[in-house]
């Protein structure tokens, strides 16, 4: 795979070049004049800038048209493409011509200079390491010559050293950016967590020192473990997603499964994997991907997701910090189950506080209502007046409701009341949720039925019920415009049905209704 890049003019390196290679100095002057100032470069010089003095040198030092950095960079050996001279469309129509080809394996191959008549190659080797090419192309005088060779190969030296320092530096501030964002992250974890904006962070962190084009956290649903929610998405025009929940398929649920990341060159030739329609086009760019896991405590909470571009100039410094991004995937891990210790701290606080409640309304008001109502009680068997013992009894009486009224309440604080109907409205509000969310995908609400009484139904059975109803949106999905989506819950029967109504793609060309049933618990 190659990434290139074109190299344009800047004011300021005109007037270097016209300084430094005269148009009138004898080439050996030049090549001395060039070597000197490229040596002496500042280390601040970035990649991109430093090959782009050295093509516009190259090509003047030996009168070429247009001159080609070809770089390799390891592990994979991806070939990174650096033109001056040249659009992108127009090398590779060069590189497909059978000299140029040629000129290109022979290169590689023998390691030597190669040149023919309009095509002048030298090996780029920092400390005796074959790491890439410089080419020169088009020569003012109609061909190159054996002088043209030996100033290319010796210019060619010099500058595989600048190449070479300016990507250490470049490796060595990315790491000292990388370290910078994990101790921040590592800040934001020692206090009270938000998680949204600890996810939030974490993405828009990664995706600044790694270089990356899209970022993304898939974080599971421990109700139903074969879907996520995507959360933090950034990049590729895909925010949007953000919330959407996702069925666990391909790379994805293997990653889950396996607990161990996937990190492709080219992602999209890898062995299961299949973006949703809704996203390839935006996807179909990437190049570099990671799929990394969250774990933590043995425990798989999620996946981070991390793709470059084909063309990103970062993309082959990003391969080699595969453990750099699973620090940042760590962190997540650490941010979701601080969050979630965070949650749990605040839900035993709030039952504490019902319980001392309830004890209070026990021991304390409940007992001295009691007092009252003997008294009362007592003051309706004493009293002569039929007036006031009316008025004494009814007083007895509300007293007592009192009494029922928060034994009650104190009941509900310690064990709510009426929990199967409140856990019923809790699952039809879940499943309609799920429903009002599906509504991006088909362009209208799509249609819910429950027949039978949710309170009926055991726990188990209710968490299988929202699962169902996203498993079958996501059916319903694969059908190209459906015009009617309904879905029918009979709890007396046990049975769930999906009825997906005026698809194009329907499986027969009479065929307008499509129905599907599971049946539950």
């Amino acid at each position: 795979m190659a990434t290139a890049r074109r190299l344009t003019a800047r004011p300021h390196c005109a007037a270097y070049h016209r300084s430094v290679v005269g148009n009138g100095s004898p080439p050996h002057e030049r090549l001395r004049s060039l070597v000197s100032s490229l040596l002496t470069l500042g280390t601040d010089l970035e990649g991109e800038q430093a090959a782009e003095r050295i093509l516009r040198s190259a090509s003047e030092l030996v009168r070429g048209r247009y001159a080609v950095v070809r770089q390799a960079n390891p592990p994979d050996e991806t070939v990174e493409l650096f033109l001056h001279g040249l659009s992108r469309a127009e090398y590779a129509e060069r590189a497909d011509r059978p000299d140029f080809a040629r000129l290109v394996e022979q290169l590689t191959l023998s390691g030597r200079p190669v040149r023919t008549r309009a095509l002048l190659g030298v090996p780029m080797r920092p400390r005796d390491h074959h790491s890439g090419q410089l080419l020169v192309g088009d020569p003012e005088g109609g061909e190159f010559t054996r002088d043209d060779e030996d100033l290319l190969a010796a210019y060619g030296a010099a500058a595989a050293m600048v190449m070479h320092r300016a990507d250490l530096h470049e490796r060595e501030r990315r790491q000292q950016r990388w370290l910078h964002a994990v101790t921040e992250l590592t800040e934001l974890l020692l206090g009270q967590v938000d998680r949204e904006k600890a996810l939030g962070t974490l993405t828009a962190r990664l995706r600044e020192v790694s270089g990356a084009d899209y970022s993304a956290l898939l974080l599971l649903d421990p109700a139903d473990p074969d879907s996520g929610t995507l959360h933090a998405v950034t990049g590729l025009s895909l925010e949007h997603l953000a919330g959407r929940r996702v069925p666990l398929r391909g790379l994805t649920a293997h990653v889950v499964r396996s607990r161990r990341g996937v990190v492709s060159p080219d992602l999209d030739q890898v062995y299961g994997y299949g973006p949703p329609p809704e996203w390839r086009t935006a996807l179909a760019d990437l190049g570099l991907g990671m799929l990394l896991p969250l774990r933590t405590d043995g425990e798989v909470l999620g996946v981070l997701f991390a793709g470059w571009r084909k063309e990103s100039p970062v993309a082959h410094l990003a391969a080699q910090e595969v453990d750099l991004v699973e620090m940042f995937a760590h962190q997540a891990a650490l941010a979701l189950r601080q969050a979630r210790t965070q949650t749990s701290r605040t839900e035993l606080s709030v039952l504490a506080d019902r319980e001392r409640i309830a004890q209070d309304l026990d021991t304390v008001v409940a007992r001295r209502l009691n007092r009252v109502a003997a008294d009362l009680g007592a003051a309706v068997e004493g009293s002569r007046r039929p007036v006031v013992r009316e008025r004494l009894a009814v007083a007895e009486r509300e007293v007592a409701e009192t009494i029922t009224l928060i034994r009650e309440v104190s009941g509900d604080l310690r064990t709510p009341a009426q929990a199967a109907q409140r856990a019923a409205s809790a699952c039809w509000l879940r499943l309609q949720a799920e429903v009002v969310k599906a509504s991006d995908r088909f362009g209208f609400v799509p249609g819910l039925e429950v027949h039978g009484a949710l309170d009926a139904v055991c726990d188990a059975v209710q968490c299988e019920l929202a699962a169902q109803v996203r498993r079958a949106l996501d059916r319903a999905a694969e059908y190209e415009s459906p015009s009617r989506v309904d879905l029918v819950i009979d709890l007396e029967e046990s049975r769930f049905r999906l009825i997906v109504a005026g698809a194009r793609n329907a499986p027969s060309p009479g065929e307008q209704v499509t129905e599907w049933a599971v049946r539950l618990g």
